[in-house]
């Protein structure tokens, strides 16, 4: 299962995947970025019957570069 926002891009990598690797892959277009969205992934994938195994998050905000070597932004409160 694959989740973004750009649903032509989604299905275009999952097309891609699913090819190469010879996997079923099923896209769902959710923009995780919006509150509940996750919730409502999780609702959605449930309702599909799938059983997850394994979540990689390949999400991000913040800086780019190493980890190792970053600090974490003040905040404008």
């Amino acid at each position: 299962m694959l989740a973004a926002r750009s649903e032509a891009a989604l299905v275009e990598q999952a097309e891609r995947i699913a090819k190469q690797c010879g996997v079923k892959v099923m896209p769902i277009a959710s923009d995780l970025g919006a509150q509940g969205a996750g919730h409502r992934l999780a609702d959605e994938v449930r309702g599909r019957g799938i059983a997850v195994d394994v979540l990689v998050n390949n999400a991000g905000y913040g800086i780019a570069g190493g980890f190792a070597g970053s600090t974490r932004p003040s905040s404008s409160a």
